[in-house]
């Protein structure tokens, strides 16, 4: 994480940038954001990246599998201009 905030900046980073460091995303979208009175509402594109990772597994019963993941999901938005 620690490279993903130094690597990257609010505001600064492009696109291209992004792709760079994470690769293509695994979904995108966009999404309309609550703003401040007087300001426009606009929408903001939405990258979604995710890492599933199996931590342990263990069964007692040849039927049933019990499995430990760990599932980690970045939503990264940009400003539509």
């Amino acid at each position: 994480m620690e490279k993903l905030e130094t690597a990257l900046k609010r505001g600064i980073s492009t696109k291209a940038d992004v792709k760079k460091l994470l690769g293509e995303p695994n979904g995108y979208g966009h999404s309309f954001l609550p703003v401040m009175s007087g300001q426009k509402q606009k929408p903001n594109e939405i990258w979604y990246y995710e890492n599933i990772e199996a931590i342990e597994s263990r069964s007692s019963d040849p039927h049933v599998v019990e499995l430990d993941v760990r599932q980690q999901i970045l939503l990264i938005f940009f400003d539509q201009d």
